[in-house]
């Protein structure tokens, strides 16, 4: 960063210039590292003397000996902007605690800074306003100092709005309270006072201020300046024994880090003016101005590429779509994001687990956000995910499918809901000490926001409101109301409240409050509802929230349709009444099936004539009136409000980043289920007695009872920390749950043999016979779904005919009409077993599909079951089988991995497209508070964690670029093992044999040898093929290279899955499902930014367009030792992709190597740089593969460990006599290598970082910390070196992993010093010794393995 700051003084006449004094240079306890400085001085001829003053501050005295016209003073510095933690210091314990004394000699040193502010002249002391609110805001008994400083910090923020002043002097600390009004300089000389005035030595700061704009918006907060900023500033600074001085921002309410440069610090403002002095007598006119710059910027995964790289970047993308859309190579590109959660990243379900209750939570706010982009008349089904060995259960997945051709396939979207979202939650960190668990809501929202719809001030659709008043962090809005342009605020979403004249005459006129208790000093019921609130308030709100489980008013409210029990506000329950009632009568008239009008109907009807809304009205009033009373009532003598928080029951999830909250729907019973089937079997002909009841099963309770042990069983308990009302909910209904009364409906239901439409089939069941009929269906014992838990083996003696598999490659047209017989009875025999159910959990109704084997099928079964829907009135949670497997029906979905959320996107056959789709992916994630970055609590900056696998196709598996020409699958897999880059510069942490993506030369041993037999295979196989009727269609039988290939790319186990290029989707003969067409690359980790993951697609997409061109027929490699060796570390590797993108040049492809810089910064962080004379030494990190430990037992059961206490970095020396020098760490010498420039030499080191338990040597010590020396190679004697500390080097134990980026490099700042090289000469016949040891032994060439110098060497 480079700062300039000019200031000019233009006087009217030639005057005499006295003598200068000029602070403006850095001081020296700057944490800033400032790399240059400049003083420029006009006139030319002038003096200047540089000198400290008495606070140790640098002061240039400038002489002029004659007389000017201006004066000017430009000053230039170039600052290194490092992150820097202001908090990390050390507190001497006995000042751990406020308030504290300084010890009897420190207390003397500090007198200056302890001395009392004057109000008026010398010795006045201070004035009463400092005085009292220093008073007022001493703490009540011990607490944390650096907690008390940080509140007091924040308090005078608070206290004192800030002011452009331009009069000269600084304001007394009372005149600056009295006015609640001040400049930098007089917040910074108030802090001054107060602190002094609690006994904590203080001095004022003058400096420069450098903001620099964020790269990417704040979710929760300011996201700072929209441009680059810098201005001189003032602040304090607090001395504190053990930490030193501590910079304080009262102007900002923060403590001062690397954008504070301090110039001067002294214990009164008049001594720290930046430029002081004095001329003859003239008219002057003052210039100034200050400029910062950005000179030099290290690639960032915040803003990777410059905007005219990207669009550099873009026009290749273009250009490649162009080159093979010209051959006809027909690419598709899809992949699999993987996402953290920004609040939560420790939880076991955020890494390890593949399940969770946020997780889920998480995943539904970003499956609506992406289907209401992409699938607005699509469907969304929550199913069955995969399932994977050694998992007790298999994993959900939710899936959204739409038409490729834009054809709806469900129209009423608010006929489908979702299963997990809870009807009330906590937001994570609204609980802060002292206060009680907020119950989520704002404070009588609901009765505001519905008087205001109920006044024509809002309504329930329009623009948003313009005005944005704050509002606790756990605070839930119960409506999002939208204004009519009027002069007032409504009801906001979860970041806002309500307000305004307008609101408070609402209130009053619908009974909600008196007109006393709103005009009461602004701060009764209504006030509470109206005005903002601040973080105090949000307090005192969180303590009076009432949780809702234990609120037991219960009313009976009657309506139109019947009474209802409601634990609700009753005007929310009346208004969603009337809003459901509305809403069915216009689904009606739009098209929806007809049926006979219920009385909820009616009464919209009858609401729509002028005397039922005035009635619909004053009910309305006379409900509110009521509520009101209930909560006056309730309040007590607590103070409380009027309206206490309120719990929804039984509302939908709010969704708080996407600002829209879902209409409620009624909570459907059995009733809604057997409706639901029986609307679907009248649709498709079927008689009554199809719609079968479906029952839990008594025995299977008869045998759980008659095994229990003797006595009575303990009461049920449930685990503390899943204890919640939802869980409580669950484990009532479970135990309470009845096995007389039908849980589902069934309608068994098949397509016929000939193919001409539907059929159901009769099944007869043995059990219940005896009651008639065709006997009952009796559910397995269990809590999946009802679908998943029929009798299928109790349907028939004959086994069910096996539905044969839609084969991809030849799909059957989409008929347009359906026109087809009614559905006929068949007998049960030889007929399939599957059947459409629906079932009530959770109060929501669930419809379980069948399974189908063609595309149009499952789209008119989705359409009878919408038709339902809308004439039932019920909104559905659909799940059960996938649809089959069809281009014609684009879909994505968002699964759970362990650790993350997986995000299986659609194809895209652009790279503008891909482009877009990975752009709004992202984009949407952040708004659903989802990241793509992890922090270690180190400071190491990393992934997901989870894969960004990258799958090839094309748009039918006919049109397959990897199936019509086999060459390009064998070109890709020789090029990626020729170059080891491929595989590690763009993988994750965890690399080698058994990772999750291992190389084909790291799997088996002896894989190469059969991977060349089999390349040959496929070109022979490929040669004999009679040639199709184009040259580009499929030319040889596909399965092929599946069975050449399959084999051979494993992992050590045989594992398909887990390989780097993995075919099992490309053409396997065993499910339709594998014969996709697809090549999945898995050795690609989630990238941060999208504009990274697009430059891995150029990368692909241009290898692809290359080897379609022109094959690869090269040998195959075998890297030895090497490949674990020197292609783990970023210098080899960066060499290795470079000939990749020089290939690609090559080949025509624009592609620039400086592209993967940002992959290069991220893979591998710089640790830190030392100047060692002329020499420099480069410290990074790098690539370490983690060994998968033998079977242990557990309290679980067998576990394999990943032993990660093994780090590797890479030592670069630049600039070093290779004869005369030699390079040590920790006295052990490290094994430089050569490279292609004469003055650079490159070497890696293995460490123990860490020493588990559980991993290999476990008794081997650790290393760290790492010492490096240039040694003289003659005397031994060490000429300079560095540190670098695995933790921190002060011994601070951080708690919690850092809560952004800033935070993890400024841990990782610390643990690297450019200092600290070995006293003592070293003995160069020893040093000589072990390097003769280190060449005779075995291992990588150029790899220190400190472990073993420790061992092996010593022997």
């Amino acid at each position: 960063m480079s700062l300039e700051h000019r200031t000019a003084y233009s006087f009217d006449r030639l005057v005499e210039v006295h003598p200068h004094e000029v602070r403006l240079r850095p001081a020296p306890h700057s944490r800033t590292p400032i790399e240059a400085y400049s003083l420029e001085v006009s006139p030319a001829d002038h003096f200047v003397n540089w000198q400290q003053d008495a606070f140790g501050n640098f002061v240039a005295r400038l002489v002029f000996p004659n007389p000017t016209k201006e004066l000017s003073i430009t000053v230039g510095l170039i600052a290194d902007l490092e992150v820097v933690n202001p908090f990390d210091f050390f507190i001497e314990d006995y000042a751990e605690f406020f308030p504290f004394d300084y010890d009897t000699a420190l207390a003397e040193d500090l007198a200056p800074y302890l001395r009392r502010v004057d109000e008026a002249e010398p010795g006045s002391g201070p004035g009463e306003l400092l005085r009292e609110w220093a008073r007022a805001h001493r703490p009540q008994g011990r607490t944390r100092v650096i907690d008390y400083l940080v509140e007091l910090n924040y308090a005078l923020r608070n206290s004192v709005d800030y002011t452009v002043r331009m009069e000269a002097g600084v304001q007394t600390p009372d005149h600056t309270l009295r006015t609640a009004l001040g400049s930098c300089r007089d917040s910074a000389w108030l802090l001054v006072g107060v602190l002094r005035e609690l006994g904590l030595a203080a001095r004022f700061v003058s400096g420069y201020l450098v903001q620099l704009t964020s790269d990417v918006p704040s979710l929760d907060g300011p996201s700072g300046p929209s441009a680059d900023f810098t201005d001189l500033h003032a602040w304090t600074e607090v001395y504190l024994p053990g930490a030193g001085w501590v910079g304080m921002d009262p102007t900002s309410g923060l403590f001062a880090g690397e954008g504070h440069i301090p110039l001067a610090a002294t214990p009164h403002p008049g001594a720290a003016a930046p430029i002081s002095g004095a001329t003859g007598i003239t008219e002057a006119t003052l210039d100034f101005s200050n400029v910062v710059r950005r000179i030099h910027e290290d690639p960032r995964v915040t803003l990777p590429y410059t905007d005219s790289q990207w669009e550099r970047i873009v026009a290749s993308g273009a250009a490649i779509d162009a080159r093979m859309a010209a051959a006809d190579v027909g690419l598709t590109m899809g992949g699999e994001p993987t996402f953290v959660s920004i609040d939560d990243q420790v939880s076991a379900q955020w890494t390890t687990d593949a399940d969770g209750r946020h997780k889920r939570e998480r995943a539904v706010d970003l499956a609506d956000r992406l289907r209401s982009i992409y699938a607005p008349t699509g469907i969304v089904q929550y199913r069955q995910g995969k399932w994977y060995p050694g998992e007790p259960l298999p994993r959900w997945e939710i899936a959204i499918a739409w038409r490729a051709d834009g054809e709806p396939i469900w129209q009423r979207q608010d006929l489908l809901t979702d299963p997990w979202t809870p009807v009330a939650r906590h937001t994570p960190g609204a609980e802060t000490a002292g206060h009680s668990r907020s119950n989520g809501y704002a404070p009588a929202g609901a009765e505001v926001a519905t008087a205001v719809v109920a006044l024509g001030l809002a309504d329930e659709a329009g623009v948003d409101a313009t005005d944005d008043v704050s509002a606790p962090a756990d605070a839930v809005s119960v409506l999002d109301a939208h204004l009519h342009p009027v002069d007032m605020v409504a009801v906001f979403d979860a970041r806002r409240r309500v307000g305004g004249d307008e609101l408070a005459a609402a209130v009053v006129a619908l009974g909600l409050a008196d007109d006393d208790d709103v005009r009461r000093s602004g701060r009764s019921v209504g006030a509470e509802v109206l005005d903002p609130v601040d973080d105090t308030d949000a307090g005192d709100l969180a303590e009076t929230a009432e949780p809702a489980e234990e609120a037991a008013d219960l009313e009976v409210v009657e309506f139109d349709d019947g009474p209802a029990l409601i634990d609700e506000p009753i005007e929310l329950v009346v208004a969603e009444h009337r809003r459901a009632a509305e809403s069915q009568q216009a689904g009606a008239e739009a098209g929806g099936a007809v049926r006979p009008a219920k009385k909820a109907e009616e009464s919209t009807r009858e609401a729509e004539e002028p005397a039922a809304a005035e009635k619909s009205a004053a009910e309305l009033r006379k409900a509110m009136r009521k509520s009101k009373l209930r909560g006056k009532k309730d309040k007590g003598n607590a103070g409380l409000p009027a309206f206490a928080p309120i719990q929804l029951a039984r509302s939908q999830p709010i969704n708080t980043a996407a600002g829209v909250i879902p209409e409620r729907a009624p909570a459907a019973d059995i009733g809604a289920a057997k409706a639901l089937i029986a609307e679907i079997a009248g649709t498709l002909g079927l008689p009554d007695q199809q719609v079968r009841p479906a029952f839990e099963d008594p025995l299977a309770r008869l045998a759980a009872t008659v095994s229990a042990p003797y006595g009575d069983p303990p009461p049920a308990d449930i685990d503390p920390a899943e204890d919640s009302p939802e869980v409580r909910r669950v484990l009532l209904e479970s135990l309470e749950e009845s096995v007389d009364q039908p849980s589902a409906y069934v309608l068994p239901i098949h397509r016929r043999a000939d193919g001409a439409g539907w059929a159901s089939a009769d099944w007869q069941l043995r059990r219940g016979r005896a009651e008639g009929g065709r006997g009952r269906i009796v559910l397995a014992d269990g809590d999946s779904p009802a679908g998943l838990r029929l009798p299928i083996g109790s349907v028939s003696w004959h086994a069910p005919p096996v539905l044969p598999d839609s084969d991809p490659l030849y799909q059957k047209p989409l008929r347009a009409d359906r026109a087809e017989p009614p559905a006929a009875v068949e007998p049960a025999d030889f007929t399939p077993t599957t059947a459409l159910v629906a079932e009530v959990r959770q109060g929501r109704l669930h419809v379980f599909l069948p399974p189908v084997t063609e595309l149009d099928d499952f789209l008119d079964l989705i359409a009878k079951v919408e038709a339902a829907a809308v004439a039932i009135g019920q909104p559905v949670v659909l799940e059960g089988y996938a649809p089959p497997s069809d281009a014609r029906l684009q879909t994505f979905s968002v699964t759970p991995d362990p650790g993350v959320i997986e995000v299986n996107i659609m194809p895209t056959s652009s790279f503008a497209e891909q482009a877009e789709v990975l752009n709004t992916l992202y984009e949407q994630a952040r708004l659903a508070r989802l990241s793509t970055e992890s922090f270690d609590v180190d400071g190491t900056h990393g992934g997901t964690g989870g894969g960004n696998h990258i799958t090839l196709g094309g748009v039918t598996p006919a049109r397959s670029p990897m199936l019509r020409r086999p060459d390009l699958l064998v070109s890709m897999l020789t090029y990626w093992q020729r170059h080891p880059a491929l595989s590690y510069l763009f993988a994750g942490r965890f690399v080698g044999p058994t990772s999750q993506a291992p190389r084909a030369d790291e799997g088996r041993e002896g894989a190469l040898y059969e991977l060349e037999i089999a390349f040959a295979e496929v070109a022979r196989l490929t040669a004999e093929q009679a040639p199709g009727p184009t040259p580009y269609e499929i030319q040889s039988a596909p399965w092929h290279i599946d069975r050449a290939l399959r084999h051979l790319l494993t992992d050590l186990t045989g594992n398909t899955h887990r390989a780097e290029f993995c075919i099992d989707k490309l053409y396997s003969p065993d499910s339709a499902r594998g014969r996709l067409g697809l090549l999945e690359l898995r050795g690609f980790e989630m990238p941060p930014h999208f504009q990274m993951a697009m430059v891995q697609s150029l990368l692909v997409r241009g290898l692809v367009a290359m080897f379609w061109d022109k094959p690869l027929r090269a040998p195959l490699i075998r890297h030895g030792s090497n490949l674990h060796g020197r292609y783990l570390l970023p210098h080899f590797l960066t060499n290795d992709i470079a000939e990749v993108a020089a290939d690609l040049r090559a080949a025509g492809v624009d592609f620039d190597t400086s592209w993967l810089d940002p992959f290069t910064e991220f893979r591998f962080p710089r640790i830190g740089t030392a100047m060692i004379g002329e020499a420099e030494l480069e410290l990074r990190g790098a690539i370490e593969p983690w060994l998968t430990l033998g079977e242990q037992t557990t309290g679980q059961g067998t576990a394999r460990y990943v032993d990660s206490s093994v780090e590797r970095l890479q030592v670069r020396l630049v600039g070093a006599d290779r004869g005369r020098y030699v390079l040590t760490c920790n006295g052990m010498p490290v094994p430089l290598l050569a490279t292609d420039k004469s003055d650079v030499q490159v070497a890696g080191v293995r460490y123990r970082a860490w020493q588990p338990p559980n991993s290999l040597h476990p008794s081997i010590t650790v290393d760290a910390p790492l010492v490096f020396d240039l040694v003289d190679v003659a005397t031994g004697i060490s000429r300079g070196g560095c540190t670098y500390h695995v933790v921190h080097p002060g011994g601070r134990a951080y708690d919690d992993a850092p809560v952004n980026a800033v935070a993890a490099q400024s841990r990782r700042n610390r643990r690297f010093e450019a200092a600290g090289h070995t006293v003592n000469p070293m003995d160069p016949a020893e040093l000589r010794a072990k390097i003769a040891a280190q060449s005779t032994d075995v291992g990588a060439p150029g790899i220190l393995d400190l472990r073993r110098a420790r061992t092996v060497w010593g022997q």
